[in-house]
C-alpha cells in the first residue's frame, strides 16, 4: 500500500472514531484528533513533502476554524479538518467538509419535507448553508442537534472518489 493510500485508511479510521464518538457524546475528541494530525504529518515527512502536508492542513482547516470563530461549529470540527488536511491532501479535505455540508442538507430537508414542516423549516433558517457548523444544531429553539462528524465520515468518501475521477 502506498503513502497515498496509507493516509487515506487512516483518515477513514479517524472520521469513523470520530462520527462514532460524535453520535454517542456529541463530541470529537482530541484523543482521536491529535494522533491522526500526527500521523499526517509523519507521512509527509517521511514522503519529503512536510511543507505541503502543513500547508494542506491549514487549508482544510480554514473554513471550519472561521465557523468555529463565529461560533458555528465545534472546536472537534475543526481540529479533524486539519488532520484529514494532513492524510489526505488539502483538495479531498476541502471537499469532504462540502460534501458532508451538502450530505446534510439534504439530510435535514428530507427530514422536514417527511414531518410537514420544510417550508416553515426554511423561511426559519435562511442562512441554513452556512450553519451547518452549529454546535447545538440547526435550529436552537427546536433542539436539533447535527452530528457533523458522522456527515463528515461519509463527506470523506464522496471528496476521495470525486478527486479521483475528476483529477484523471
Amino acid at each position: 500500500m502506498g503513502a497515498e493510500w496509507t493516509g487515506t485508511v487512516v483518515a477513514a479510521a479517524l472520521a469513523a472514531a470520530a462520527a462514532r464518538s460524535d453520535m454517542e457524546t456529541g463530541k470529537i475528541y482530541n484523543a482521536h484528533v491529535v494522533p491522526g494530525l500526527l500521523f499526517g504529518l509523519l507521512l509527509g515527512y517521511l514522503r519529503g513533502d512536510l511543507y505541503y502536508c502543513f500547508i494542506s492542513a491549514l487549508m482544510a482547516g480554514t473554513g471550519p476554524f472561521i465557523f468555529w470563530l463565529l461560533g458555528k461549529a465545534g472546536g472537534g470540527d475543526f481540529k479533524i479538518a486539519l488532520a484529514l488536511g494532513a492524510l489526505v491532501g488539502a483538495h479531498v479535505g476541502i471537499f469532504a467538509f462540502i460534501f458532508a455540508w451538502l450530505i446534510a442538507f439534504v439530510v435535514y430537508m428530507v427530514k422536514h419535507l417527511a414531518e410537514g414542516s420544510a417550508g416553515h423549516w426554511l423561511s426559519e433558517n435562511f442562512y441554513v448553508m452556512l450553519s451547518f457548523f452549529n454546535k447545538t444544531g440547526y435550529n436552537r429553539d427546536a433542539g436539533e442537534e447535527v452530528c457533523f462528524g458522522v456527515y463528515l465520515f461519509y463527506g470523506l468518501f464522496l471528496a476521495e472518489i470525486f478527486v479521483k475521477v475528476v483529477g484523471n
